[in-house]
């Protein structure tokens, strides 16, 4: 009997983790308005187990109007699982591939990510070395450090290029905790975006 009420807490516990979790990255998810295919997958995928599409979706969108705030779903999930830093940072790296898997890292997403950070109770140096390896574009393809493919048309290359370079212009990153650092960091991206760049245009013979 004993055995079946501790299965029982652990069902629940687990069960209230993976809701928190999705309810987290549906929120970062929604952040700039809209919820896109990608992003949808990436939740499918590592902040649920459902395998009916539809109802997660129905769970997503109802987490996006949820008046309860991440801060709120972190604290439930430390509520759960408490002293587990192993699976806070797990967490936090997934929620940093959410939000850079439709492109660069917004200074919106930043602060949410910050703030989630905080609640784990992560200090301000590793939240910085985090962002710092997903700002850093990859070394190696061109074509890796823009997000396109190979066979990336002239004006989709233009689109990606500014795109990228805006999203880490000093005057939206000033206003940051740590601005100087993360200036400097998106400095670095934004070299290697303009380098990337011309190498394809050179590779493709585009003007």
């Amino acid at each position: 009997m004993a055995q079946k009420v501790e299965d029982y807490k652990n069902n629940v516990r687990e069960a209230g983790m993976r809701f928190a979790s999705l309810a987290l990255a549906a929120k970062l998810a929604a952040i700039d308005g809209v919820i896109r295919r990608s992003e949808l997958a990436y939740c499918e995928k590592f902040f649920s187990r459902q395998n009916n599409e539809t109802d997660l979706e129905a769970m997503i969108t109802w987490a996006v109007k949820d008046v309860a705030s991440p801060e709120h779903y972190s604290r439930r999930i430390m509520s759960f699982y408490p002293c587990k830093e192993e699976m806070f940072r797990s967490l936090i790296d997934s929620l940093f591939y959410l939000a850079a898997i439709d492109g660069p890292i917004n200074v919106q997403e930043i602060k949410f990510l910050r703030n989630i950070s905080k609640e784990f109770g992560f200090c301000e140096e590793f939240f910085v070395e985090k962002l710092k390896s997903h700002i850093i574009p990859p070394s190696g393809s061109p074509y890796k450090v823009i997000s396109v493919s190979r066979s990336v048309k002239e004006a989709e290359l233009k689109k990606a290029y500014y795109k990228a370079v805006q999203a880490y212009h000093p005057d939206k990153l000033s206003s940051l905790q740590n601005a100087e650092e993360i200036i400097v960091l998106a400095n670095y991206r934004v070299n290697a975006v303009n380098d990337a760049y011309n190498a394809i245009k050179k590779q493709k013979k585009f003007r």
